[in-house]
């Protein structure tokens, strides 16, 4: 299961069906963590936006602008010192051939020239079938292509650039091309492009190579750029994914062509921008217009100028705050530490809530930890480690509850030779306590039954017709014990042993057993009747009862485990039966069982004895109405309870003929002869001074 888990997760993250889930947590994740996170302090975003377009309309009529609006707002910059200025907007073509156009496209080239720091903006495509490339101009590839670095990555067979003017005056070109993800969100782009064999810059690359460039070279490789000491870690597909910045240091251009308005005017203080503000900084130009369609759907927003993505990577390399992600061996490992934890307790847990406990807490506490790894810059999966997470749960689930109705209807089979149905349904809700049941100590009443000289019975008959009387027999006594809610724990030859108190546990077992051998004593001479019927001859049985602890569970071998019971209780149980011809009587119950019983009935005492095998006596005792119907004596249970009270009283205090005068009162009985019989002999022999009432019985 963990295994399985583990390699459908890997073949539908290969498959790309985690893809657009994993953005959206790492959009999540960006939006938590980068919202308030500040751009770089020398790194200024001017912005186009709908009021500048606006109040500027009556200047420089409707978009687009006429090329020496750009040339003010250099003039600006030029005047402020800045660093360098980059537009991220294209000037591929010169905008009309009127003289007032050629004379804006000029200003915005001598603008261009005489700041010196300008990078304008160049726009590389791959295009559908394999069309032939066309060339780029020897000049613009002498003057912007990167010489200096090594380069394997995706190569580029279109291309827009700045007019001839444009790119001769530029400081530099840079690429703006960006390329969104699958679910067409913008959240990476190439800080370096191949076009033929040559190599140009992103546009944000272009701006910070100067402050970061040495003498070495630049080498791009699958997933780093190492530049001059920098390491700027790359993603498989070998771009670069943007650490977005959600607080960006903004001027609008508004404000700018207001400012050179007041200088025009010679004015110099309370300026509404202050040049010196912007000395030595980076200015990146761009669009936020909605008209402009230079807004994209990004980590940070649905709608966010396409600028901030290249203003966003321009600060990450100045602050060398990159995004990592995690390696394979580390995503491997964590799958492999979440499908172990997802699967391991479901199986070998007992409790099944605690077991899907730990797998959920794995799952919360791995996804905080993860959103706090963000926060470091580090980027763990989170869409397929919550799905191992659910497959593991789910397959061990499915295996668990599969095996459990596997042994739930082992446990059925076994069972159903031992309880009723009704029983059944409540014992298989208490299946897992069952189950891991390979013994243990219960307080049980157990009952016995015989038939009596069933020996000489089965003599006068063929075997398949002592089979056949024998089922007529457990049948019915069976459906009383399963009536009662016992548990059938086997027969013996021609007997019964059966337990109440396991496996639903009351305190009424010893109620229900006696009621149980009660109603088998009355209906056994129904038994009689169909055995008579069929020409066998009628039986009668012994019944004894001892209540006391046992050791019960599944006892057995590997190949074969009965549930049943073991212990000296059952023993006592057999010989208190056995006593039951002994003494006349049907149902013979120890003194613990009489106590153990909730339900007042009115009980005889036979005798107090040793068993063979057994040094403590048992004090024994009978039902009274039952003695009274087997007997047939002319009495009431409660005058009964007093002369045997009375007579059981005298016997053990050694007043023989007291004793037997009451026991005589009552009528003609075998137990009543037997106490007779011994007052007579200590009558004319008294017992020894060591006498303590106690018979002892030496057979079975």
């Amino acid at each position: 299961m963990v295994l399985f888990s583990i390699l459908l997760t890997l073949l539908l993250e290969w498959m790309g069906a985690f893809t657009r889930l994993e953005l959206s947590s790492f959009d999540h994740r960006a939006q938590l963590f980068r919202f308030d996170k500040k751009l770089h302090e020398d790194v200024v975003v001017l912005l186009i936006d709908e009021q500048s377009l606006q109040q500027m309309q009556q200047r420089f009529g409707r978009w687009p602008w006429p090329r020496s609006a750009y040339g003010d707002l250099l003039e600006f910059f030029t005047r402020a010192k800045v660093q360098s200025v980059a537009f991220d907007i294209l000037f591929s073509e010169q905008q009309a051939a009127d003289h007032t156009a050629r004379t804006d496209d000029e200003n915005l080239v001598k603008a261009t020239r005489k700041a010196a720091n300008v990078v304008h903006s160049m726009q590389l495509t791959k295009t559908q079938g394999n069309k032939s490339q066309r060339e780029l101009p020897d000049d613009f590839i002498k003057q912007h292509q990167i010489d200096n670095v090594k380069y394997s990555g995706k190569s580029y067979d279109n291309y827009l650039i700045p007019f001839d003017q444009l790119y001769k005056a530029a400081n530099a070109v840079g690429n703006i091309e960006i390329e969104p993800d699958s679910d067409g969100i913008y959240r990476r782009l190439r800080l370096f492009n191949q076009y033929q064999r040559f190599v140009f810059p992103a546009i944000s690359t272009a701006l910070v190579l100067p402050l970061i460039m040495g003498e070495g070279e630049i080498m791009v490789k699958h997933d780093t750029v190492d530049i001059a000491g920098f390491h700027i870690p790359l993603l498989e597909d070998g771009r670069y994914l943007v650490n977005s910045v959600g607080q960006m240091n903004m001027i609008s251009a508004l404000d700018v062509f207001k400012t050179m308005d007041q200088i025009h005017t010679g004015k110099s203080e309370g300026l509404i921008l202050n040049p010196e503000d912007y000395t030595n900084k980076i200015i990146l130009i761009g669009a936020s217009a909605i008209g402009l369609l230079d807004v994209k759907s990004t980590a940070m927003s649905s709608a966010e100028p396409g600028v901030f993505l290249h203003a966003s990577t321009v600060s990450n390399i100045l602050e060398q705050d990159f995004l990592q992600k995690s390696d394979v061996l580390t995503n491997t490992l964590i799958l492999i530490l979440a499908a172990i934890v997802s699967s391991v307790p479901i199986i070998f847990l007992g409790r099944l809530w605690l077991a899907a406990i730990l797998p959920i807490s794995f799952g919360l506490v791995y996804m905080a930890s993860a959103y706090f790894a963000f926060s470091s810059n580090l980027i763990l999966p989170v869409i397929n480690v919550l799905f191992v997470i659910a497959s593991a749960m789910f397959m061990s689930l499915y295996f668990r509850v599969s095996a459990e109705k596997k042994h739930k209807q082992k446990v059925r089979t076994m069972l159903s030779q031992y309880v009723s149905p009704n029983v059944m349904s409540v014992v298989l809700d208490q299946y897992d306590e069952l189950v891991a049941s390979d013994g243990k100590n219960e307080n049980l009443s157990i009952l016995f039954s015989d038939i009596r000289s069933f020996t000489n019975i089965s003599e006068k008959f063929k075997a398949t017709e002592v089979v056949e009387m024998l089922n007529i027999y457990f049948s019915e006594m069976t459906d009383i014990i399963f009536e009662k809610q016992g548990t059938l724990n086997k027969f013996i030859g021609d007997a019964i042993l059966a337990f109440w108190g396991a496996p639903i546990k009351t305190d009424l077992h010893a109620d229900q057993a006696l009621s149980a051998a009660l109603l088998m004593r009355e209906n056994l001479p129904k038994v009689n009747h169909v055995l008579q019927q069929k020409g066998f001859s009628a039986i009668d049985v012994g019944i004894g009862i001892h209540t006391g602890d046992v050791v019960l569970g599944n006892i057995g071998s590997h190949k074969r485990l009965d549930y049943t019971i073991i212990g000296d209780a059952v023993n006592l149980a057999s010989r208190v039966e056995g006593l039951t011809k002994v003494y006349g009587v049907s149902i013979l119950l120890t003194e613990d069982t009489y106590k153990a019983l909730q339900n007042t009935v009115k009980c005889i005492k036979v005798d107090k004895v040793t068993v063979k095998g057994k040094q403590q006596p048992v004090l024994l005792y009978t039902p009274a109405m039952n003695f009274i119907s087997e007997n047939n004596l002319s009495i009431s249970p409660d005058e009964l309870l007093l002369i045997n009270s009375d007579a059981f009283n005298f016997y053990q205090q050694q007043q023989w003929q007291l004793a037997k005068q009451s026991l005589e009162s009552v009528g003609k009985s075998i137990l009543f002869d037997i106490f007779i019989e011994r007052c007579n002999f200590y009558l004319t022999q008294e017992p020894g001074s060591n006498w303590n009432g106690i018979y002892e019985h030496i057979s079975k």
